[in-house]
């Protein structure tokens, strides 16, 4: 395979993985609970970065708060519950 081949099959690098706050998810850091929300576009949904679900980077907006992620139209996860206890603070 030459390089510019190779070049095509390797798939352009999203925000959400230049974020820092990607690894967090990606690692499921319950640490990074509450310091930050993420939101996924196809499902309409926001988690906490510990959330089980995996989302595909490319499908991920982070928001510092519940309300800028209600605010852009996004719902609680039923997985992880992002609103419950302390969270529903941040709104």
């Amino acid at each position: 395979m030459n390089a510019l081949a190779a070049q095509k099959l390797k798939p352009d690098i999203t925000a959400a993985e230049q974020d820092p706050r990607w690894a967090a998810v990606v690692a499921r850091d319950a640490s990074a609970d509450r310091k930050f929300w993420c939101a996924v576009t196809t499902t309409g949904i926001y988690c906490r970065p510990s959330c089980p679900s995996r989302p595909l980077p490319r499908n991920v907006r982070f928001y510092d708060t519940i309300a800028e992620a209600r605010a852009q139209g996004f719902r609680p996860c039923k997985r992880c519950n992002p609103a419950r206890g302390g969270d529903a603070l941040q709104t």
